[in-house]
């Protein structure tokens, strides 16, 4: 659970999900390191491009997996993601552009602990290996 936590919270700063030109499910995410990528590979499959020299002139990495392991890795991240991300990803399984609304939990009224307890909530049911159910890892 906790590889599929660090995932997600990488997933939520770094990643793009998306319709390919050909229609298949697109997931990438750009980094400089690309240890951190290979991490992702080893874990949920697809590959990692590069190095790109990106507009500043670092080096820069994209960890892509399209079809069917893109659906699988979006799924399995899923409940950890952020509302804006959940939604950004609704509208890419439609082939539907769109900008991810932002929501507030922390406000000038505090910290939302509805949204809190959601991302806090633990998974009762463990398995010694909850990527097996994608045949990833195997």
């Amino acid at each position: 659970m906790r590889d599929i936590a660090f995932a997600a919270a990488f997933y939520e700063g770094e990643g793009y999900f998306g319709l390919s030109p050909n229609g298949d499910e697109l997931v990438s995410i750009g980094q400089n390191d690309r240890e951190r990528l290979d991490w992702l590979q080893i874990r949920f499959g697809g590959k990692v491009y590069g190095p790109y020299k990106n507009s500043i002139g670092n080096n820069t990495h994209y960890w892509k997996v399209v079809r069917e392991r893109a659906l699988g890795f979006m799924f399995t991240v899923f409940t950890f993601l952020s509302e804006s991300r959940r939604q950004q990803f609704r509208l890419g399984l439609q082939g539907l552009a769109g900008k991810r609304e932002y929501s507030k939990w922390i406000s000038d009224e505090g910290i939302d602990l509805e949204y809190l307890k959601r991302k806090m909530k633990k998974n009762k049911k463990e398995s010694d290996n909850p990527m097996r159910l994608f045949k990833i890892g195997e």
